[in-house]
């Protein structure tokens, strides 16, 4: 279920870095045998045309209105690139959000047994409670769990892209909390939030859908808002280039902290 991806400053940044990152790999039987196209090749192409949805359920709902109205006023932007916006109602990410639950923990159990079982003291107290619900899961339950999977993901590409090219959403429902916050929250306090706070993203994780995360402005408190945009499977190109087109025109990656 894991999933990694290039952190940068810019688009193009981040499609150099894939470039690098993405192909076979005869170490991981995960990777896909896929030819990698040159992510920097089409980078300038535009949007024009570009159909993007904005969901009408679930992504927007409980949403910080700030982060909101951030994404609708950059959906407006990409629309002024000649991008084509309309609505769109998604199948309920409910189902996979609980398949992806189940595989995550039962993988992560799978994968840390070892410190789990010989080093406990050196995992965090919240990483223990993950990892010993992990291991309560049956096989039969993953195998499961796996098959719903492709189903739902076969299901979600063939009704939503039918429709548009790229979904756009919040990254996150609620403001940044405070590192301090944070390192004093108790286990059950900060699974809490932890749940909240990725439930926009992983159902895409879930459904193994590239996504891409961009800058769109800040809230007045000066904390950073963000798009997400998702696309096909293997179409990172697109997103990359949607990226690209959008923080060329608005510019807030130009922007840089005060610090000291």
């Amino acid at each position: 279920m894991d999933h990694l991806g290039p952190l940068a400053w810019t688009a193009r940044d981040a499609a150099l870095m894939l470039n690098v990152m993405a192909g076979a790999d005869p170490a991981d039987a995960t990777t896909s045998r896929r030819a990698v196209p040159d992510y920097t090749a089409g980078l300038d192409g535009g949007i024009k045309g570009v159909r993007i949805g904005l969901p009408t359920n679930y992504f927007f709902e409980g949403v910080d209105a700030e982060i909101a109205a951030g994404v609708r006023r950059a959906a407006r932007e990409l629309e002024g690139l000649g991008a084509r916006v309309a609505e769109i109602r998604l199948p309920d990410p409910a189902v996979m959000m609980d398949v992806s639950m189940l595989i995550t923990r039962a993988e992560a159990s799978t994968v840390h047994a070892r410190v789990f079982r010989e080093r406990p003291q050196d995992l965090q107290p919240m990483v223990r409670i993950r990892l010993q619900m992990g291991a309560g899961i049956s096989a039969y339950d993953y195998l499961q769990a796996l098959r719903l999977r492709a189903k739902l993901t076969r299901d979600f590409v063939r009704e939503v892209f039918a429709e548009v090219d790229v979904l756009l959403t919040p990254v996150i429902p609620e403001p940044q909390p405070a590192l301090a916050d944070l390192k004093s929250a108790t286990a059950e306090a900060f699974n809490t939030r932890a749940g909240r706070f990725s439930r926009l993203t992983r159902p895409f994780n879930g459904l193994g859908l590239p996504a891409i995360s961009v800058p769109c402005g800040f809230t007045a408190a000066g904390l950073p808002l963000g798009f997400q945009a998702v696309g096909r499977p293997f179409d990172e190109g697109l997103l990359l280039r949607l990226g690209h087109a959008y923080q060329e025109a608005a510019g807030w990656h130009r922007r840089r902290p005060q610090l000291g």
